[in-house]
């Protein structure tokens, strides 16, 4: 069957979707779900009638409107080699109709074979991905409940101004900030176990890292991590644990507080955690002794032999260079790297990061 397209209209739908769809720009005709417009409109409707005429359509009319019928001349003489041309005037536009000839069946044929075998393996990469983003499982909220439940009562009360400090409040949360370091020296709450456990978390730290990631942490420290992640993708504490919205809008409103009395502007947050001082108080070869023993120790849930995961150097205290042994298939690697991470930090240090040595050229006259 012929088709006739608005091309257009199909354009403006086509960017209109960009804004509302991560994958599958589709151009509504079956024989364009492989079109992507060009920003010169000759090229674009071009390919246009040459998806057509390789899904196998006898002929095909585009409708050119006022912002496209100038290229008309151009087209014509481009699409003739491909078919029969004619040209209709439509209102204030033209309707630009080409019939493929005969001759190029097999041609077309074998482009026709092709498309569709590109269009299978699009579709199964979208069933995959589809597949991917829904969540094998959602946690409880009880898992939540039950770690709430385990908080000790704390940092309860009501602040007062202070020389020096600025007091500031969001939501059940007040805090008095240093404004020479805008480091949050004390924090309370008039509300839940949860607020008191944030206060805890934000006292000592910079207000922009409370506001960014103060109650980011506290879901991880209540998250249950023998069950699957709250949501695929990035979780946010208002996803994962609904009880904790209420904390993400009293941090921003602490901030929010802050800028409006002092005119504090800065926006990017730099501040890292120092090492427990468990940690810092190691020798260097003691930290070296401990990860090893910490790396063989994931090697063998892992079903590795020790030695496998080897700890070739341990920079600034908290950087850890891996190395895995050459045995080791490369795709487990990524699971594996996670998995050493969260069991150093978990009985180690919570500030250690892994980083796997970088692959460098061995070839000397390419590095000359």
């Amino acid at each position: 069957m012929s088709e006739r397209v608005d091309y257009e209209a199909v354009v403006e739908a086509y960017e209109a979707r960009l804004t509302t769809d991560l994958r599958g720009f589709r151009g509504g005709a079956g024989f364009l779900d492989l079109w992507v417009p060009d920003p010169q409109p000759e090229k674009s409707i071009l390919a246009m009638i040459e998806a057509a005429q390789t899904g196998g359509l006898p002929s095909v009319t585009i409708v050119l409107g006022k912002k496209t019928a100038g290229a008309l001349t151009r087209l014509t003489e481009l699409a003739r080699p491909l078919g029969e041309v004619t040209t209709a005037i439509e209102g204030e536009g033209v309707a630009l109709t080409v019939t493929f000839g005969a001759g190029t069946g097999e041609v077309r044929s074998e482009a026709r074979a092709r498309a569709e075998r590109a269009r299978l393996a699009r579709d199964a990469r979208e069933a995959r991905l589809e597949r991917a983003e829904q969540p094998v499982g959602r946690p409880s909220e009880d898992a939540y409940k039950a770690a709430v439940a385990r908080l000790q009562p704390t940092h309860e009360g009501i602040l007062v101004e202070e020389e020096g400090l600025v007091l500031v409040q969001g939501g059940e949360v007040q805090a008095l900030v240093d404004p020479t370091t805008h480091v949050i020296r004390r924090a309370r709450h008039r509300g839940s176990m949860l607020a008191g456990a944030l206060c805890a978390s934000i006292e000592d730290k910079p207000i922009l890292e409370a506001a960014y990631h103060g109650v980011l942490r506290l879901e991880l420290a209540l998250r249950d991590r023998t069950q699957p992640r709250a949501v695929p993708g990035i979780v946010t504490p208002e996803a994962a644990f609904p009880p904790l919205r209420p904390l993400v809008v009293a941090v921003r409103g602490l901030l929010l507080a802050y800028r409006q009395q002092t005119g504090y502007a800065e926006v990017d947050s730099r501040w890292e955690p120092d090492p427990s001082p468990g940690w810092k108080t190691l020798t260097h070869g003691e930290r070296l002794q401990r990860l090893q023993t910490a790396m063989d120790d994931v090697a063998a849930q892992c079903g590795l032999m020790a030695g496998d995961i080897r700890c070739q150097r341990l920079d600034k205290n908290v950087r850890v260079v891996v190395e895995f042994s050459d045995a080791l298939a490369p795709e487990g690697k990524a699971q594996l790297m996670m998995k050493l991470e969260q069991h150093l930090k978990q009985n180690l240090d919570p500030t250690i990061h892994i980083y796997q040595e970088e692959l460098r050229d061995k070839n000397k006259l390419r590095r000359l």
